[in-house]
Protein backbone atom coordinates (compact mmCIF):
# COMPACT_ATOMS: atom_id res chain seq x y z
CA UNK A 1 0.00 0.00 0.00
CA UNK A 2 2.71 2.43 0.83
CA UNK A 3 4.83 1.81 -2.56
CA UNK A 4 1.33 2.71 -4.02
CA UNK A 5 0.69 5.78 -2.54
CA UNK A 6 4.54 6.59 -3.01
CA UNK A 7 4.06 6.25 -6.86
CA UNK A 8 0.90 7.74 -6.91
CA UNK A 9 2.67 10.80 -5.49
CA UNK A 10 5.56 10.31 -7.58
CA UNK A 11 3.37 10.84 -10.21
CA UNK A 12 1.55 13.73 -9.49
CA UNK A 13 4.89 15.37 -8.67
CA UNK A 14 6.15 14.79 -12.13
CA UNK A 15 2.85 16.29 -13.67
CA UNK A 16 3.46 19.24 -12.15
CA UNK A 17 6.82 19.51 -12.49
CA UNK A 18 6.03 18.83 -16.92
CA UNK A 19 2.77 21.76 -16.43
CA UNK A 20 4.86 23.98 -14.66
CA UNK A 21 7.82 23.57 -17.51
CA UNK A 22 5.44 23.93 -20.02
CA UNK A 23 3.99 27.34 -18.15
CA UNK A 24 7.52 28.78 -17.78
CA UNK A 25 8.61 28.09 -21.30
CA UNK A 26 9.05 30.32 -24.39
CA UNK A 27 8.47 30.18 -28.22
CA UNK A 28 11.32 32.50 -29.22
CA UNK A 29 14.65 32.15 -30.44
CA UNK A 30 17.83 32.70 -28.18
CA UNK A 31 18.52 36.07 -29.78
CA UNK A 32 14.91 37.24 -28.52
CA UNK A 33 15.62 36.05 -25.77
CA UNK A 34 18.34 37.71 -24.67
CA UNK A 35 17.26 41.09 -26.20
CA UNK A 36 17.31 43.69 -22.94
CA UNK A 37 14.75 46.22 -22.63
CA UNK A 38 16.49 49.90 -23.11
CA UNK A 39 17.15 51.93 -19.72
CA UNK A 40 14.31 53.11 -17.57
CA UNK A 41 11.80 51.23 -19.91
CA UNK A 42 8.11 51.99 -18.55
CA UNK A 43 5.95 49.07 -20.01
CA UNK A 44 2.65 50.45 -20.90
CA UNK A 45 -1.05 49.58 -19.65
CA UNK A 46 -2.35 46.76 -22.58
CA UNK A 47 -5.63 46.01 -22.49
CA UNK A 48 -6.32 42.27 -21.88
CA UNK A 49 -7.26 39.80 -24.81
CA UNK A 50 -10.06 37.80 -23.66
CA UNK A 51 -9.32 34.85 -26.63
CA UNK A 52 -13.32 36.22 -27.90
CA UNK A 53 -12.46 39.71 -29.46
CA UNK A 54 -10.94 40.74 -33.02
CA UNK A 55 -6.91 39.67 -33.01
CA UNK A 56 -5.82 42.27 -35.49
CA UNK A 57 -7.60 44.98 -33.23
CA UNK A 58 -6.00 43.31 -30.41
CA UNK A 59 -2.67 43.27 -32.61
CA UNK A 60 -3.55 46.84 -33.64
CA UNK A 61 -3.62 48.72 -29.68
CA UNK A 62 -0.71 46.79 -28.98
CA UNK A 63 1.24 48.06 -31.60
CA UNK A 64 0.28 51.67 -31.13
CA UNK A 65 1.05 51.24 -26.94
CA UNK A 66 4.80 50.26 -28.34
CA UNK A 67 5.00 52.44 -30.57
CA UNK A 68 8.29 54.18 -29.61
CA UNK A 69 10.00 50.60 -29.21
CA UNK A 70 8.37 48.58 -32.67
CA UNK A 71 11.92 48.58 -33.99
CA UNK A 72 12.75 46.13 -31.47
CA UNK A 73 11.69 42.14 -31.68
CA UNK A 74 13.02 41.01 -28.84
CA UNK A 75 11.23 43.41 -26.46
CA UNK A 76 7.89 43.60 -28.70
CA UNK A 77 7.66 39.87 -28.33
CA UNK A 78 8.74 39.25 -24.80
CA UNK A 79 5.83 42.23 -23.58
CA UNK A 80 2.79 40.88 -25.44
CA UNK A 81 2.31 37.79 -23.34
CA UNK A 82 1.93 40.43 -20.61
CA UNK A 83 -1.27 41.59 -23.43
CA UNK A 84 -2.99 38.37 -22.72
CA UNK A 85 -5.86 36.79 -20.93
CA UNK A 86 -5.77 33.34 -19.31
CA UNK A 87 -7.28 31.24 -22.31
CA UNK A 88 -4.93 33.26 -25.06
CA UNK A 89 -1.46 32.77 -22.67
CA UNK A 90 -2.55 28.74 -22.70
CA UNK A 91 -2.19 29.28 -26.42
CA UNK A 92 1.31 31.15 -26.07
CA UNK A 93 2.42 28.37 -24.38
CA UNK A 94 1.39 25.74 -26.53
CA UNK A 95 3.67 27.29 -29.21
CA UNK A 96 6.83 25.14 -29.99
CA UNK A 97 10.22 26.32 -28.27
CA UNK A 98 12.36 28.39 -31.00
CA UNK A 99 9.33 28.75 -33.20
CA UNK A 100 9.35 32.33 -33.14
CA UNK A 101 12.30 34.45 -34.72
CA UNK A 102 10.64 37.91 -35.50
CA UNK A 103 7.84 40.12 -34.10
CA UNK A 104 6.23 40.01 -36.93
CA UNK A 105 5.94 36.21 -37.57
CA UNK A 106 4.59 35.94 -33.74
CA UNK A 107 2.00 38.41 -34.79
CA UNK A 108 1.05 36.42 -37.73
CA UNK A 109 0.61 33.46 -35.63
CA UNK A 110 -1.29 35.10 -33.02
CA UNK A 111 -3.97 36.28 -35.53
CA UNK A 112 -4.13 33.00 -37.51
CA UNK A 113 -5.02 31.22 -33.87
CA UNK A 114 -7.69 33.63 -33.44
CA UNK A 115 -8.66 34.37 -37.04
CA UNK A 116 -12.23 33.41 -36.75
CA UNK A 117 -12.93 36.19 -34.00
CA UNK A 118 -11.76 38.53 -36.63
CA UNK A 119 -14.80 40.95 -37.77
CA UNK A 120 -15.76 41.74 -41.44
CA UNK A 121 -15.36 45.34 -42.78
CA UNK A 122 -18.40 47.56 -42.47
CA UNK A 123 -20.31 48.11 -45.94
CA UNK A 124 -21.59 51.06 -47.14
CA UNK A 125 -25.19 49.13 -47.03
CA UNK A 126 -24.26 48.96 -43.08
CA UNK A 127 -23.75 52.87 -43.12
CA UNK A 128 -26.82 53.53 -44.38
CA UNK A 129 -29.22 51.34 -42.21
CA UNK A 130 -27.92 53.58 -38.84
CA UNK A 131 -30.33 55.72 -37.45
CA UNK A 132 -31.35 57.59 -34.56
CA UNK A 133 -32.63 55.15 -31.87
CA UNK A 134 -35.82 56.13 -30.33
CA UNK A 135 -34.78 57.90 -26.64
CA UNK A 136 -31.01 57.37 -28.01
CA UNK A 137 -28.41 60.08 -27.11
CA UNK A 138 -26.78 61.90 -29.75
CA UNK A 139 -23.39 61.22 -28.24
CA UNK A 140 -24.03 57.09 -28.23
CA UNK A 141 -25.58 57.49 -32.05
CA UNK A 142 -22.44 59.29 -33.12
CA UNK A 143 -20.44 56.80 -30.97
CA UNK A 144 -22.33 54.01 -32.96
CA UNK A 145 -21.61 55.76 -36.59
CA UNK A 146 -17.78 56.45 -35.91
CA UNK A 147 -17.16 52.32 -34.74
CA UNK A 148 -19.06 51.21 -37.74
CA UNK A 149 -17.23 53.96 -40.20
CA UNK A 150 -13.93 53.05 -38.45
CA UNK A 151 -14.76 49.22 -39.71
CA UNK A 152 -15.39 50.57 -43.28
CA UNK A 153 -12.31 50.46 -45.72
CA UNK A 154 -11.89 53.06 -48.51
CA UNK A 155 -15.15 55.26 -47.73
CA UNK A 156 -15.36 58.91 -49.28
CA UNK A 157 -15.61 61.32 -46.01
CA UNK A 158 -18.53 63.34 -48.36
CA UNK A 159 -20.86 59.80 -48.63
CA UNK A 160 -20.11 59.58 -44.23
CA UNK A 161 -20.73 63.09 -43.81
CA UNK A 162 -24.29 62.95 -46.01
CA UNK A 163 -25.25 59.25 -44.47
CA UNK A 164 -24.85 60.43 -40.84
CA UNK A 165 -27.58 63.37 -41.85
CA UNK A 166 -29.89 60.96 -43.14
CA UNK A 167 -29.73 58.83 -40.07
CA UNK A 168 -31.13 61.56 -38.19
CA UNK A 169 -35.03 62.28 -37.56
CA UNK A 170 -35.98 65.30 -40.26
CA UNK A 171 -37.19 67.57 -37.39
CA UNK A 172 -33.61 67.45 -35.79
CA UNK A 173 -31.98 70.64 -35.23
CA UNK A 174 -28.91 69.16 -36.01
CA UNK A 175 -30.12 67.26 -39.38
CA UNK A 176 -31.30 71.06 -40.62
CA UNK A 177 -28.18 72.78 -39.58
CA UNK A 178 -26.37 69.76 -41.67
CA UNK A 179 -28.66 70.34 -44.44
CA UNK A 180 -28.51 74.08 -44.87
CA UNK A 181 -23.92 74.12 -44.02
CA UNK A 182 -22.97 70.64 -45.30
CA UNK A 183 -19.52 69.76 -43.48
CA UNK A 184 -16.88 69.30 -46.25
CA UNK A 185 -14.88 66.45 -43.69
CA UNK A 186 -15.46 64.12 -40.72
CA UNK A 187 -13.35 66.87 -38.65
CA UNK A 188 -15.93 69.40 -39.57
CA UNK A 189 -18.77 67.01 -38.45
CA UNK A 190 -17.53 65.87 -35.70
CA UNK A 191 -16.93 69.37 -34.36
CA UNK A 192 -20.64 70.24 -35.34
CA UNK A 193 -21.51 66.71 -33.48
CA UNK A 194 -20.18 68.13 -30.50
CA UNK A 195 -21.56 71.52 -30.24
CA UNK A 196 -25.17 69.62 -30.24
CA UNK A 197 -24.04 67.01 -27.89
CA UNK A 198 -23.26 69.56 -25.58
CA UNK A 199 -26.48 71.66 -26.45
CA UNK A 200 -28.39 68.08 -25.93
CA UNK A 201 -26.73 67.48 -22.62
CA UNK A 202 -27.29 70.78 -21.27
CA UNK A 203 -30.96 71.02 -21.80
CA UNK A 204 -31.01 67.39 -20.40
CA UNK A 205 -29.62 68.99 -16.97
CA UNK A 206 -32.07 71.54 -17.30
CA UNK A 207 -35.08 69.16 -17.55
CA UNK A 208 -33.65 67.05 -15.06
CA UNK A 209 -33.06 69.93 -12.32
CA UNK A 210 -36.62 70.99 -13.34
CA UNK A 211 -38.19 67.60 -12.24
CA UNK A 212 -35.96 67.40 -8.91
CA UNK A 213 -37.50 70.83 -8.02
CA UNK A 214 -41.36 70.01 -9.30
CA UNK A 215 -40.78 66.96 -7.09
CA UNK A 216 -40.00 68.68 -4.19
CA UNK A 217 -42.73 70.95 -4.45
CA UNK A 218 -45.49 68.47 -4.92
CA UNK A 219 -43.69 66.99 -2.02
CA UNK A 220 -44.45 69.73 0.21
CA UNK A 221 -48.01 69.96 -1.05
CA UNK A 222 -49.01 66.57 0.37
CA UNK A 223 -47.29 67.17 3.16
CA UNK A 224 -49.51 70.56 4.40
CA UNK A 225 -52.39 68.25 2.62
CA UNK A 226 -51.96 65.83 5.15
CA UNK A 227 -51.43 68.36 8.01
CA UNK A 228 -47.93 67.02 9.47
CA UNK A 229 -44.35 66.55 8.27
CA UNK A 230 -43.14 63.57 6.88
CA UNK A 231 -39.82 61.98 8.25
CA UNK A 232 -36.24 63.16 6.61
CA UNK A 233 -36.57 59.71 5.21
CA UNK A 234 -39.13 60.27 2.87
CA UNK A 235 -38.12 62.82 1.63
CA UNK A 236 -37.42 62.81 -2.42
CA UNK A 237 -34.47 60.19 -3.51
CA UNK A 238 -30.99 61.47 -3.74
CA UNK A 239 -29.86 61.61 -7.41
CA UNK A 240 -28.42 58.01 -7.54
CA UNK A 241 -32.07 57.01 -7.46
CA UNK A 242 -33.91 59.54 -10.47
CA UNK A 243 -33.41 58.68 -13.91
CA UNK A 244 -34.98 61.33 -16.42
CA UNK A 245 -38.22 61.65 -15.20
CA UNK A 246 -38.83 58.35 -12.25
CA UNK A 247 -37.32 57.75 -9.15
CA UNK A 248 -36.56 54.32 -7.97
CA UNK A 249 -37.19 53.03 -4.66
CA UNK A 250 -33.59 51.61 -4.83
CA UNK A 251 -29.93 53.31 -6.50
CA UNK A 252 -29.82 52.58 -9.85
CA UNK A 253 -27.18 50.60 -9.79
CA UNK A 254 -28.38 47.87 -7.89
CA UNK A 255 -31.17 47.70 -10.74
CA UNK A 256 -28.93 46.59 -13.15
CA UNK A 257 -27.87 43.34 -11.95
CA UNK A 258 -31.59 42.25 -11.35
CA UNK A 259 -32.21 42.99 -15.08
CA UNK A 260 -29.26 42.18 -16.86
CA UNK A 261 -30.35 38.81 -17.60
CA UNK A 262 -33.97 40.24 -19.33
CA UNK A 263 -35.07 40.18 -22.44
CA UNK A 264 -36.09 44.00 -22.80
CA UNK A 265 -32.85 44.86 -21.32
CA UNK A 266 -30.36 46.39 -23.96
CA UNK A 267 -25.82 46.75 -23.24
CA UNK A 268 -24.13 49.80 -25.02
CA UNK A 269 -21.77 50.34 -27.12
CA UNK A 270 -18.60 50.90 -25.60
CA UNK A 271 -17.90 54.07 -24.39
CA UNK A 272 -16.21 56.76 -26.79
CA UNK A 273 -12.90 58.40 -26.69
CA UNK A 274 -9.38 57.74 -25.40
CA UNK A 275 -9.74 55.01 -22.27
CA UNK A 276 -6.13 56.68 -21.21
CA UNK A 277 -8.05 60.01 -20.66
CA UNK A 278 -10.37 58.53 -18.70
CA UNK A 279 -11.32 58.38 -14.53
CA UNK A 280 -9.56 54.98 -13.93
CA UNK A 281 -10.62 55.13 -10.27
CA UNK A 282 -14.93 55.23 -11.29
CA UNK A 283 -16.49 51.75 -12.80
CA UNK A 284 -20.04 51.82 -14.61
CA UNK A 285 -21.36 48.33 -14.63
CA UNK A 286 -23.69 49.25 -17.63
CA UNK A 287 -20.50 49.61 -20.30
CA UNK A 288 -18.56 47.31 -18.10
CA UNK A 289 -15.94 49.93 -18.42
CA UNK A 290 -13.66 52.71 -16.59
CA UNK A 291 -14.49 56.31 -16.90
CA UNK A 292 -17.59 57.34 -14.66
CA UNK A 293 -19.19 55.59 -11.83
CA UNK A 294 -22.57 53.57 -12.65
CA UNK A 295 -25.37 56.14 -11.36
CA UNK A 296 -23.78 58.97 -13.13
CA UNK A 297 -24.10 57.11 -16.54
CA UNK A 298 -26.07 59.06 -19.15
CA UNK A 299 -26.89 56.35 -20.87
CA UNK A 300 -27.71 53.88 -18.35
CA UNK A 301 -30.60 56.45 -17.01
CA UNK A 302 -31.93 56.83 -20.56
CA UNK A 303 -32.14 52.94 -21.20
CA UNK A 304 -33.97 52.82 -17.84
CA UNK A 305 -36.51 56.04 -18.45
CA UNK A 306 -37.30 54.20 -22.02
CA UNK A 307 -37.94 50.31 -20.59
CA UNK A 308 -40.57 52.55 -17.87
CA UNK A 309 -42.63 54.01 -20.51
CA UNK A 310 -42.19 50.76 -22.25
CA UNK A 311 -44.25 49.60 -19.25
CA UNK A 312 -41.04 47.87 -17.55
CA UNK A 313 -39.80 48.54 -13.90
CA UNK A 314 -43.22 48.80 -12.21
CA UNK A 315 -41.44 46.55 -9.42
CA UNK A 316 -38.87 49.35 -8.97
CA UNK A 317 -40.53 52.57 -9.41
CA UNK A 318 -41.20 54.71 -6.63
CA UNK A 319 -44.87 54.31 -5.59
CA UNK A 320 -45.00 57.91 -3.55
CA UNK A 321 -43.98 60.06 -6.10
CA UNK A 322 -47.21 58.01 -8.32
CA UNK A 323 -49.24 58.87 -6.30
CA UNK A 324 -47.91 62.63 -5.24
CA UNK A 325 -48.30 63.02 -9.23
CA UNK A 326 -51.46 61.54 -9.59
CA UNK A 327 -52.99 63.74 -6.41
CA UNK A 328 -50.84 66.79 -7.99
CA UNK A 329 -53.51 66.32 -11.05
CA UNK A 330 -56.23 68.86 -11.49
CA UNK A 331 -59.64 68.05 -11.79
CA UNK A 332 -61.50 67.77 -15.38
CA UNK A 333 -64.35 69.42 -15.73
CA UNK A 334 -66.53 66.86 -15.76
CA UNK A 335 -65.35 66.14 -12.51
CA UNK A 336 -65.12 70.14 -11.15
CA UNK A 337 -68.16 71.96 -12.89
CA UNK A 338 -71.43 71.19 -12.65
CA UNK A 339 -73.43 70.03 -15.68
CA UNK A 340 -74.52 72.75 -17.57
CA UNK A 341 -77.55 70.50 -19.40
CA UNK A 342 -79.49 69.98 -16.20
CA UNK A 343 -79.33 73.87 -15.53
CA UNK A 344 -80.36 74.91 -19.35
CA UNK A 345 -82.90 72.66 -18.52
CA UNK A 346 -84.69 74.04 -15.39
CA UNK A 347 -84.00 77.82 -17.23
CA UNK A 348 -85.71 76.16 -20.09
CA UNK A 349 -89.41 76.05 -18.27
CA UNK A 350 -91.97 78.71 -20.02
CA UNK A 351 -95.26 78.09 -20.66
CA UNK A 352 -96.35 76.02 -24.08
CA UNK A 353 -97.12 78.12 -27.11
CA UNK A 354 -98.10 77.59 -30.42
CA UNK A 355 -96.27 77.97 -33.15
CA UNK A 356 -99.09 80.37 -34.93
CA UNK A 357 -99.08 82.35 -31.64
CA UNK A 358 -96.07 84.05 -32.11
Amino acid sequence: MKKDTREVLWSAQKKAEQSLRKMTSTPFVRVLRLEDPPNKFSPPAFAVYDGKTDPVAHISAYTHKMTLWAGRDGLMCKMFPSSLGTTAMKCFHQLPENSVSSWREFAWIFVARFIANSRDPATLDTLFALHLRRGESLRAYAARYSDTYTDMEDCDERTVVATFRLGLPRDYKLRESLTMAPPKSMAALEDKIKQYVKLEEDKQGDRQFASQEGIKKESKKFKKKNGKEKDSKKDPKAPSYEVVKTIFKDPIFRILPQIADKPYFRRPNKMSGDPSTRNQSKWCSYHRDKGHRTEDCREFKQHLEELVQQGHLKEFIEKEKITAEKKAEPQSKEQGEPSHYVVNFIDAMVPDVQLGDV
